[in-house]
Formats: structure tokens, C-alpha cells, sequence
């Protein structure tokens, strides 16, 4: 699975939502392996646009 955000910023705010605790975090389980996934937080680099 993947997602992606804007910035920093916008992933802290969408992971602080009220939305995403009450409604989503608690759901996760039903779609993915909680125990045992991996987390990564990157910003991408464009090398060269359009290849």
C-alpha cells in the first residue's frame, strides 16, 4: 500500500484528523497485517521530469 502527501505537514494532518482516528485507524487491521508492516516517510526527488 501506498500514499502520498503534499508535505509534511499535510500527512501530519491527516494522520492527526478526527477522521482518521475515530473512523480509519481503527479499521486498519481489516485491511493490513498492524503487527508486522513497515513504515517509511520520504520526500521524493524529481531527476528528470517525463521520462
Amino acid at each position: 500500500m501506498k500514499i502520498s502527501f503534499d508535505s509534511f505537514e499535510d500527512f501530519n494532518t491527516f494522520f492527526n484528523s478526527e477522521n482518521y482516528l475515530t473512523k480509519v485507524h481503527p479499521d486498519e487491521p481489516n485491511f493490513f497485517d498492524t503487527e508486522n508492516y513497515i513504515a517509511m516517510a520520504t520526500n521524493e526527488t524529481v531527476i528528470k521530469a517525463g521520462v
